[in-house]
Formats: C-alpha cells, structure tokens, sequence
C-alpha cells in the first residue's frame, strides 16, 4: 500500500542515543525537556515477547504519553480517515510528494519524533548492531527528514480516526510498527486486533499503550511478521475501499484512534 499513499521519507543515518525532545518542554504539566530512555530498558524480555505474543508494549512517562495522545485528539477533529490522506493512483501520490503542502502540525511532529526514535532504536536492538551515535530530533518545523539523505527511505506515519475506515488484517512490509491507541467505548467498536503468532487465535490488546511489533522487513530467526486488523470482528469479510469504508458492523462514531509509524528501509 506504500506506492498508493502519501509516506513522510525518511533520510538520514541516525542514531540510537536517545535523543533530548525539547519540544516537549511545551506540554502542559511538563515540568522540563523530556529524554527518551534506550529502547532495552524500557521493555521487556522483547525477543520472547515477540515471538510468543506478537508484540510488545514501550513504557512511556507522562510527557511522551501526552504527546502522542495530542496528536490523535487533534486529528480527530477533521472528521476524516487518516493523515496524511490516502492517494488514489502513483500519480497522485509522486505529485503529493513533490509539492510544497503546508508544515506538519506541532503535536504530528512531536508525535512522529518519539515513535521514530522508538522505532529506530528497537531496530538495531533486536538486529544486534551497534548503537549509532547521535539521534537528532528528526522532524523539526516542517515535513519529516525534508532535505536529507536518509537509511530509512521508506519510513512512513499516519494518524487514523476509524469512524471513517477499517483494516482488513494483513502483515506490515516493513522492518518494526509503533503504534499508540485510545480505548474504545465497547466491543461493538472497531479495536485493533492482533493474530498470536502460530496460531489462529486473535487478540485485543491494551489501549492506551504504545505497541511495538515486526513487519517482515525485519527478518531476525524467530520472530515473525505479525497480523493485525482494526475491526469489529477481525475474522469479518474483507471490506474493498477500507481507506474510506468503516466497518459496517461499527457504530458511527467512538471507533478506535490511533498513530502509527512503520519503520522500513
């Protein structure tokens, strides 16, 4: 689905030391800039996580939580599927990325510096490479890597309102998902749904955490690519046009919110 949709790319060899956000220093309630932790002392046992549940959860303080439960608030309010908009045709989405649009919102940014760190950081954990050196904040006034020359040229971030969409289940191409959601009203709603490696039993996992798991661009022994959906009922018939057709079995409104950024080279 990469071609067929706007992506944020992108560009630089960044580094694995957590990086100072100081952007965040603005959130209310935030006493100072916060520093992400490495991305090893925030989870888990995540090799057998991962292998046994399909995912794992990132531990968040209150000012990284904020900050991506900021920028799901506010898309909320424009009422649409996801952002950046899905593109019809190749065409449409080369013209997207080679036209000025306006600057990424503060809370969108904010958010898409956080979960690339994250992303970037569990990468090279879970490969066991060495640590790169420096981690600037990758987004700053405008769009993502804009002008750079990056690793991860096929990165890309979306926000997503399911009242007005849905996702059929399928496996990420590429290297690690982060992905953040609000709790929804019922089960009645459409939620996310994970499918628990080997098996054919499906999942709802916690809301209000921030998830990690493997897209199968991340090829280490073991761990497998997992499938999700964001659905009423993850066995449900395959919906054409999720991009704009809710779930029919969803009420209209209280469906699931969420950012995600897949992390892919």
């Amino acid at each position: 689905h990469r071609s067929a949709a706007v992506t944020f790319r992108v560009a630089a060899v960044l580094a694995l030391r957590p990086w100072s956000i100081s952007g965040f220093a603005a959130v209310p309630g935030a006493s100072g800039p916060s520093t992400l932790l490495p991305v090893w002392n925030r989870i888990e046992n995540p090799r057998e996580r991962l292998q046994s549940d399909g995912f794992v959860e990132v531990e968040l303080n209150d000012v990284e939580h904020r900050a991506l439960q900021d920028a799901v608030t506010e898309f909320a309010g424009q009422r649409s599927f996801r952002y950046p908009p899905r593109c019809e045709t190749e065409a449409e989405a080369d013209a997207m990325e080679t036209t000025e649009t306006e600057q990424m919102r503060p809370s969108y940014e904010r958010c898409f510096n956080l979960l690339y760190g994250i992303a970037a950081s569990a990468a090279d954990m879970l490969r066991g490479v060495p640590a790169r050196e420096a981690l600037p904040q990758p987004c700053v006034g405008s769009r993502p890597f804009q002008g750079r020359t990056l690793a991860d040229n096929a990165s890309f971030f979306n926000i997503f309102n399911y009242d007005f969409g849905c996702l059929n289940a399928h496996r990420d191409r590429g290297v690690l998902t982060v992905v953040y959601g609000e709790a929804e009203p019922s089960e009645a709603h459409s939620r996310l749904w994970l499918r628990r490696p080997g098996t054919e039993s499906w999942f709802a996992p916690p809301a209000h955490r921030l998830l990690l798991w493997a897209g199968e661009g991340l090829q280490v022994a073991g761990i497998e690519a997992v499938e999700h959906s964001v659905r009423v009922d993850p066995r449900g018939e395959y919906i054409e046009h999720s991009h704009s057709t809710k779930d029919p079995m969803a009420p209209p409104q209280g469906n699931r919110r969420s950012v995600a950024l897949v992390l892919d080279e």
